[in-house]
């Protein structure tokens, strides 16, 4: 039985939605241990000619959680004498769906004013309607944020 190592390269784009899409869960990775990133970082630090000891790299390793990407992020960044200001993974929650999901409460006045027959209230309730789906276009055009580590 012969065993071959081949070197695969995936490639990928962001399709349009308009195929069919199966939807799969999302397939976490678990760190790798302390070791394993302690021997990438090591190596890292040699081929950029950066000599660590086992207890700086032990305090460097602490930055990393577990992420190889970000632990070759930490020898450069150690390499060029950066300062580490704040953390490389944060956890963050988009607060806009529910900015818009309040907003579009202003569109509720509209059909309030219909039930109490005030053309006052129905002419701001539409007004505030179209104003919201203009910011709401507006939120959702503005870049996003990269969120690519390393």
């Amino acid at each position: 039985m012969t065993l071959y190592r081949v070197v695969l390269l995936l490639l990928a784009t962001a399709p349009p939605a308009k195929d069919i899409f199966l939807k799969l869960p999302r397939l976490e990775l678990k760190p790798l241990p302390d070791i394993a990133i302690r021997d990438i970082m090591a190596a890292h630090a040699l081929e950029t000619g950066l000599s660590i000891g086992t207890a700086q790299l032990a305090a460097l390793q602490q930055r990393c959680g577990g992420n190889p990407m970000l632990a070759k992020r930490v020898i450069q960044k150690e390499f060029l004498g950066l300062e580490d200001t704040a953390p490389d993974h944060t956890q963050w929650v988009d607060g806009t769906p529910y900015l818009i999901a309040g907003l579009m409460v202003f569109g509720m006045v509209r059909v309030i004013g219909i039930g109490l027959n005030s053309t006052s209230l129905y002419l701001i309730g539409g007004v505030l309607t179209v104003l919201v789906g203009i910011l709401r276009l507006i939120f959702y055009s503005l870049p996003k944020k990269s969120t690519r580590l390393g």
